[in-house]
């Protein structure tokens, strides 16, 4: 055995024993190159599902991950056959280490499925050992997958930081074991929905409650990806409905929901719709809260606010709201200075530094990113409009937000 190795992989089956034996996950060791340094897998089976890692698209992004410089946390990564991996970046004095927890499926998936997204030779590899790869729900892959952060690290995160869910293992193991209780889906449903209506900002464990315990569309589809995506689109209907029902400009919410449909349909693994369903319930849940606090304005002033809410995506001028309510550019502007106490580029700003906080809570998005949706010219012109709103760069907000949810 090489000397070198011998450290890692002892980490690697003492990290393999946080797993419980019905939920055994395999665990990786890469340098930052994507070069492999040591597995729990051997043999065939380490040869086959290191293959699958590559031509699946995980591999390359945890390579962007890192090299973009998006490591303070657990990642998880998806792929279009329901095969699904978490990435954990370490940083040690000598040396900087990719772990790679999986692959398991976050779905049943038949060997039909697997060929259809897959080449032939890989999907012949796979066959002889799918036995071996469990089926489990992202909650509690992302419970083990926090626990193993916690021991490579020595940090204390937990899920509801990660994902916005709590800590509750025995509620997991539970609910990985059990069969589906469609009695209690619908009274997990019920109080998500009932969050969304009062606009209640402590909705996470609503949320969480109604994820675990619904598994999405209970039908078998050919496609795990499609499945999932379905699953979402019922779940953005039912949010955008309860967001109207609790005062939500049907204009604002109908917008806002054909946008999240539009990301989901564009998604292309199950990990970006796991943080789209905690990012658009967040997106709802803030808006219908920030609706039940109405200010009041005039008719005219409000069609702007609202206007802006829902273009955050785009530059907007006081040329676009004084077409948009049959006034001059000056009166519209003086007037909304008049009712809101901020002039037009104010309002635009901390609305869209708004936004950015939401997005900072909720998922894991790049600041470039960030910027880049939201319209900024560039991702230096977005950090400096954030401080000068919050006070902090936005790097520094989601550290905050982590820390605080850590104390708490």
């Amino acid at each position: 055995m090489d000397a070198s190795k011998e450290p890692i992989e002892k980490s690697l089956i003492f990290l393999k024993s946080l797993f419980p034996p019905e939920d055994m996950c395999g665990i990786w060791c890469y340098d930052t190159a994507g070069n492999p340094i040591s597995s729990t897998y051997t043999g065939k089976e380490r040869t086959v599902l290191e293959k699958a890692l590559k031509r699946l698209g995980a591999m390359k992004r945890i390579l962007e991950l890192y090299k973009a410089g998006e490591t303070d946390e657990p990642r998880l990564l998806g792929s279009s056959i329901g095969m699904q991996w978490a990435a954990i970046f370490t940083s040690e004095r000598r040396s900087r280490r990719i772990f790679v927890i999986g692959p398991v499926f976050y779905t049943n998936v038949s060997e039909d499925q697997i060929r259809q997204g897959l080449s032939q030779d890989l999907a012949d590899e796979l066959h002889h050992i799918l036995d071996g790869i469990h089926t489990m729900p992202n909650s509690v892959f992302l419970n083990y997958v926090t626990n193993i952060y916690n021991a490579l690290t020595g940090r204390t995160l937990s899920t509801i930081n990660l994902f916005s869910g709590d800590d509750d293992k025995r509620f997991l193991t539970a609910q990985a074991t059990s069969k589906r209780d469609r009695e209690k889906v619908y009274v997990y449903e019920q109080e998500m929905l009932k969050t969304v209506r009062e606009g209640n900002i402590n909705y996470k464990n609503a949320f969480m409650k109604s994820m675990r315990i619904s598994q999405g569309v209970p039908i078998q589809g050919k496609d795990p990806l499609r499945q999932a995506k379905t699953s979402l689109v019922v779940m953005e209907t039912l949010i955008s409905r309860a967001a109207m029902e609790g005062g939500l400009n049907p204009e604002i919410a109908y917008s806002l929901g054909d946008s999240y449909l539009k990301a989901i349909e564009d998604s292309e693994d199950s990990g970006e719709l796991f943080a789209l369903a905690n990012a658009m319930f967040h997106d709802f849940v803030y808006r219908v809260h920030r609706t039940r606090n109405d200010k009041g304005y005039s008719a005219a002033v409000q069609k702007c606010c609202d206007f802006i809410e829902v273009s955050q995506d785009r530059r907007i001028a006081a040329s676009d709201l004084s077409a948009l309510c049959g006034y001059s550019e000056y009166y519209i502007t003086e007037k909304f200075r008049k009712e809101t106490g901020l002039s037009l580029s104010e309002y635009i700003r901390i609305s869209k530094v708004e936004k950015a906080k939401s997005i900072l809570a909720s998922t894991s998005m790049t600041i470039k990113d960030i910027a880049s949706q939201l319209a900024f010219n560039t991702t230096n012109y977005f950090i400096h409009t954030f401080k000068g709103v919050t006070g902090l760069t936005p790097t520094q907000y989601r550290k905050k937000l982590r820390q605080e949810s850590e104390t708490f």
